[in-house]
């Protein structure tokens, strides 16, 4: 199930890559806001409406910091490895750099070695990066690529 993307709580409070933002009617985590979000930040007639297409540009932050170990009996062998090291944007010092970042465009940066079946998935979260909600991976998709992973 996905749901609620925008408003998930980090586990682990002390971890400072994992604090929440509340800006007017934008609540969530940096690290997984979409970019449609995060670029309208500072405009006061900006409405804050979490989408399907944002909810995927999170998927792909999930997809990229890997599946909790509780979760990993329901998947291939393959997919048990997460595809980083660490959160998105872990080498930004705090959420107005994060937020920044995603401003400009850019995306996590991609791990320097990766066996095939994390290159299938880091394809994924680039397709659920997209800055236009519209070019977006759906999540009817997303099911079908990584079940297509998972079988090969």
């Amino acid at each position: 199930m996905l749901a609620d993307f925008g408003l998930a709580r980090a586990l682990d409070y002390s971890d400072p890559g994992m604090k929440t933002l509340s800006h007017s009617n934008l609540k969530g985590t940096p690290h997984w806001i979409a970019y449609e979000l995060v670029s309208s930040i500072g405009n006061p007639s900006s409405e804050f409406v979490c989408t399907k297409a944002s909810d995927m540009w999170a998927f792909g932050m999930v997809i990229y910091v890997g599946v909790p170990r509780r979760c990993r009996a329901r998947l291939a062998e393959r997919l048990q490895e997460i595809i980083s090291e660490g959160f998105p944007y872990a080498h930004l010092r705090d959420d107005v750099a994060v937020i920044v970042a995603i401003c400009k465009k850019r995306i996590p940066k991609k791990p320097a070695t990766m066996c095939y079946a994390k290159e299938e998935l880091w394809r994924i979260c680039l397709q659920c990066w997209q800055h236009s909600p519209d070019s977006r991976l759906t999540s009817r998709k997303a099911i079908d690529r990584v079940t297509h992973i998972s079988t090969n």
